[in-house]
């Protein structure tokens, strides 16, 4: 069974303000921008990913976001300490004033420091390295035994064990140039 509708009929009034009407409006549609604040958050998000990986990968390749100019100048700063390290040891032992066991102390405690600062630049773990430990390591990256013990030992020694006329000078300067040389390299 179908059902019917009784409609009354349209009066010629009703009929007109019928046809005064319009079809639905849709709203415009939304636009791509300004985004959320979560599009806001996750771009924030993903630009601080972005900077960490590039300086991780920075740290790697041992640019520490200096680059190679600044690899050079600190070569050069550490070439350059030594040499002076050396020429001072040539001053003192022409000095009057000079002792083994005191110089021993100062020139090795200093050549010691520059090269741990040296390998601590290159991250490697060695600021808490000393004595047995700190002389396997230096033999480790290059240096002699006989070199890579005065180095470590020297500074330290209360007597005459560790003499700098028991050091071939010459060689220890070389071996020395050589090992911070091949940090930078």
């Amino acid at each position: 069974m179908s059902q019917q509708t009784n409609n009354p009929p349209l009066t010629p009034e009703m009929q007109q303000q019928l046809e005064q009407l319009r079809d639905i409006h849709l709203p415009e549609p939304v636009g791509w921008f300004p985004p959320a604040i979560g599009w806001w958050v996750l771009m924030g998000l993903l630009v601080l990913v972005v900077i960490w990986v590039v300086r991780r990968w920075l740290a790697k390749r041992g640019m520490n976001g200096h680059g190679k100019r600044h690899k050079r100048a600190v070569l050069k700063s550490a070439m350059t300490e030594f040499d002076g390290l050396y020429a001072e040891y040539l001053r003192q032992q022409d000095s009057a004033h000079f002792t083994e066991q005191a110089f021993t102390e100062q020139f090795a405690g200093k050549l010691s420091a520059l090269i741990k600062r040296v390998a601590m630049y290159q991250h490697e773990p060695v600021a808490t390295l000393s004595g047995a430990e700190w002389a396997d390591y230096l033999q480790q990256t290059g240096l002699e035994r006989e070199q890579a013990e005065w180095i470590a030992f020297a500074p330290y020694a209360t007597d005459a064990s560790y003499s700098p006329n028991d050091m071939d000078w010459d060689k220890l300067e070389q071996s020395v140039k050589g090992w911070i040389k091949g940090r930078f390299a």
